[in-house]
């Protein structure tokens, strides 16, 4: 684009150039006629640099559309990666973020939407039975909190750290004194 811009310029100044250069060759009487006459090329070198212009100001906005795009696509891409990863690792919180990132610059897909939809009703379903296991491991109550995170684990064996807790719940559950 500066390169066209710069060609313009150049174009400018040599019909500048030309228009003097014509104009010194010239007797006096004519040189007024040479004048106007350099004074109509200037309108014309005025009016082709002002269409190159907007011909470059098109042309930008044409490579900033497909700059965008082209971001746009990668960004999409990028999160959907990030989302997978998370979902792998069965961390649901910040998968979901991902995805509605990506909902966010992408155009209405009901697909997307169902996927994120059933996400969130799962994630509630299983941080509701990670949070009241969690309350009951956290006031000693092994086995009712054993029960709770074995259901987590039946739905999804990487949530949190579930199997951890589990394992600690049922160390804890060993070690207690028969009659505590």
């Amino acid at each position: 684009m500066l390169l066209l811009s710069g060609f313009a310029i150049k174009f400018a100044a040599d019909l500048r150039l030309d228009g003097l250069r014509e104009l010194i060759r010239q007797p006096f009487s004519l040189r007024l006629d040479a004048i106007r006459g350099m004074r109509r090329r200037e309108g014309l070198a005025i009016a082709s640099m002002l269409a190159l212009t907007v011909v470059l100001i098109a042309a930008s906005a044409v490579n900033l559309s497909a700059s965008a795009d082209t971001y746009r696509k990668s960004f999409v891409a990028e999160r959907y990666t990030n989302a997978r990863e998370n979902l792998v690792k069965g961390d649901y919180e910040h998968a979901l973020q991902h995805l509605e990132a990506v909902r966010r610059v992408s155009p209405p897909n009901p697909q997307l939407d169902q996927a994120i939809d059933v996400m969130q009703s799962r994630y509630a379903l299983l941080s509701q039975q990670y949070d009241e296991g969690k309350r009951l491991y956290d006031e000693g109550r092994w086995q009712p909190a054993i029960g709770y995170f074995d259901r987590i684990l039946q739905l999804e064996p990487r949530f949190k750290d579930v199997e951890r807790l589990r394992e600690k719940a049922a160390s804890q559950m060993e070690n207690q004194q028969p009659g505590e």
